[in-house]
């Protein structure tokens, strides 16, 4: 493997890097807010593409979020 390139993540590697359950990683996925691939039956792989655009579109929800909640200022 090169440097730069990474390696498709398990949801447990996943759930670790967001601090979060390995049942909220596969809710997010359930969910069509974080993309996922079954390469096999059981099992999930998320790429790291994958978990910077969930990231990215958290951040702007939260921001959102306190921009309301801040009345809009």
């Amino acid at each position: 493997m090169k440097p730069s390139q990474t390696r498709d993540l398990s949801v447990k590697e996943v759930a670790s890097q967001l601090g979060v359950s390995t049942k909220f990683v596969r809710q997010l996925i359930s969910h069509g807010e974080l993309v996922a691939y079954r390469p096999g039956v059981r099992s999930y792989r998320v790429t790291q593409e994958a978990i910077e655009q969930y990231k990215a579109a958290r951040l702007h929800q939260l921001r959102n979020e306190l921009f309301v909640a801040g009345g809009g200022e």
